[in-house]
């Protein structure tokens, strides 16, 4: 599950095809939100797909598309993208949306919210004041949807 490994396997908005419908079902003003959530700077693409993934089926071909490059001006490097702790905090922001909308079990979201503080770790050092209050609050919904306590 994407939510529970913070793994956008899908990928970039140029490797994705699906039916017009899903876009125009989409209001254009909200197309980057769920869960009553906006989503405009980090992972943009993750909340569309939960979405669509939500009305529909996915079908995957075991081929490369397309080719992701990284490179030092590039928007997912964080040692020069100043923003790129929203890629971190909105993955616990999804978590948050997909149990309160019951599309992760009690288990599966502590899971992905102990991977999620995992993932957080690494990127701590470099955005300590703006990932350390969603690290707390990620250690309190653990603790809140522990079902054994």
């Amino acid at each position: 599950n994407m939510l529970i490994n913070h793994n956008n396997f899908i990928g970039e908005f140029s490797t994705i095809l699906f039916k017009r419908k899903f876009i125009n079902q989409q209001d254009p003003e909200n197309i980057f939100s769920i869960f009553n959530e906006e989503f405009k700077i980090g992972l943009i693409d993750v909340p569309l797909y939960i979405s669509i993934l939500s009305q529909s089926n996915m079908f995957y071909l075991p081929y490369s598309l397309s080719a992701f490059r990284k490179h030092k001006s590039g928007g997912s490097d964080p040692l020069t993208n100043p923003s790129f702790h929203h890629a971190v905090s909105d993955w616990f922001r999804l978590i948050q949306g997909a149990y309160s909308s019951g599309l992760l079990s009690s288990s599966e979201a502590i899971t992905a919210a102990k991977n999620y503080l995992a993932l957080s770790k690494n990127f701590l050092p470099i955005f300590p004041s703006e990932l350390q209050p969603w690290d707390i609050t990620a250690n309190q919904f653990i603790k809140s949807t522990d079902p054994i306590k």
